[in-house]
């Protein structure tokens, strides 16, 4: 009985984590992020050569890179966050760049 309320438990724990809204996207184009994304998780970049979305929630942050005309280009950074017991202080546990 207690193997299986434990079992159940951690089957909650794990299936209450979903997938990041941005990482379901793929390779779209910028106005379909825009579209798609959650504004106040969204931060719009842009410079002389590319434009850049900078989209962030509780557990992964990511900036990707677009052309000028908003063909999408690259995933240019992926972080990922785990909270760490006993306090759930937010660590990072990937930080993938590219350039």
């Amino acid at each position: 009985m207690a193997k299986s309320l434990l079992i159940n438990a951690i089957q909650r724990l794990f299936n209450n984590y979903k997938w990041s809204d941005i990482s379901k996207l793929g390779q779209v184009s910028f106005e379909e992020y825009i579209s798609k994304l959650n504004p106040s998780q969204t931060k719009v970049i842009e410079d002389d050569k590319f434009k850049r979305i900078q989209w962030e929630d509780e557990q992964t942050l990511y900036i990707v890179r677009f052309t000028k005309g908003g063909k999408f280009l690259m995933i240019e950074r992926e972080v990922w966050y785990e909270y760490q017991l006993p306090f759930f202080q937010k660590k990072i546990i990937l930080d993938e760049r590219k350039s």
